[in-house]
C-alpha cells in the first residue's frame, strides 16, 4: 500500500472518531445534570464492550415501545444513539471503517429521534431526568447483554449478520450466494440449525444494508 493511500485511510478514521466524539457531545449537552452526564458516559462504556450487532438487536425492540410516554421513548432513543456510538467506536478499534460508520450514521437516526421525543415535553426538568435515568439503568440491566446471554441463537443471529453485512461491503469473506451463506453459517453456529432458515434472513438484512448506504 502506498504511503498516500495508507493517509487517506487514516484520515477517514479520524474523520469518523472524531464523528463520534461530536455526536456524545451532542447527546451530553441535552441536559446540563451533572447525573445525565455521568449516566451516558456509563451506558457508553457498558456498550463498548457488547458483542458486535447488539446495537441492532436493541433496535429491533423499538417496536415495543409504541404507546409509551414521550420519556419512556427519549430513553430508550438516547440508549440506542449511545449504543451505536460506542459500537461504532469498537468497529474502529477493530479495523472495520466500515462498519464504524454505518453504525455512526445509526447514532445520528437515534440521536434525532430522541431529539423529537424530548421537544415533546420540552426539557428535561429534573424530576423527569431522574425518571429517565431510571429508564435507562433499567433498559441496561434488560437489554441486549442479557437477551444474548439468555438466548446463544440470537447471539449466532447477531454475529452472522455482521459477517453478511462485511460480505455485502466487500470487506469480509465472500459467498457463492445466500443458500451458501446459510450452510456455512450453520457450520459456524451449530446453534443454527435450518440454512433455509439462515438464508432467509439475507433478505431482510440485504434490505437494511441497501438503506444504510
Amino acid at each position: 500500500m502506498s504511503v498516500e493511500a495508507q493517509e487517506r485511510i487514516d484520515a477517514t478514521f479520524e474523520q469518523a472518531q472524531g464523528e463520534i466524539y461530536r455526536l456524545m457531545e451532542s447527546l451530553n449537552n441535552m441536559s446540563a445534570d451533572s447525573r445525565w452526564h455521568e449516566s451516558v458516559s456509563k451506558v457508553f462504556v457498558k456498550w463498548e464492550r457488547m458483542p458486535p450487532g447488539s446495537a441492532d438487536l436493541e433496535a429491533e425492540g423499538m417496536d415495543a415501545m409504541i404507546g409509551k410516554t414521550p420519556m419512556r421513548k427519549f430513553a430508550h432513543c438516547s440508549i440506542l444513539a449511545i449504543a451505536y456510538a460506542a459500537q461504532a467506536r469498537t468497529a474502529i478499534i477493530d479495523d472495520d471503517i466500515s462498519g464504524a460508520w454505518r453504525q455512526i450514521a445509526d447514532a445520528h437516526h437515534w440521536y434525532g429521534a430522541a431529539r423529537a421525543f424530548g421537544n415533546m415535553f420540552y426539557a428535561i426538568e429534573a424530576s423527569d431526568l431522574k425518571a429517565v435515568i431510571e429508564a435507562m439503568s433499567a433498559k441496561g440491566r434488560k437489554g441486549s447483554k442479557a437477551k444474548l446471554a439468555a438466548d446463544p441463537k440470537q447471539h449466532a443471529k447477531a454475529q452472522a449478520r455482521v459477517i453478511f453485512f462485511a460480505w455485502q461491503r466487500v470487506t469480509g469473506e465472500g459467498f457463492k450466494s445466500n443458500a451458501d451463506f446459510g450452510r456455512k453459517m450453520v457450520a459456524r453456529f451449530p446453534v443454527l440449525t435450518d440454512p433455509g432458515v439462515v438464508s432467509g434472513w439475507c433478505a431482510s438484512w440485504k434490505h437494511e444494508f441497501k438503506n444504510t448506504r
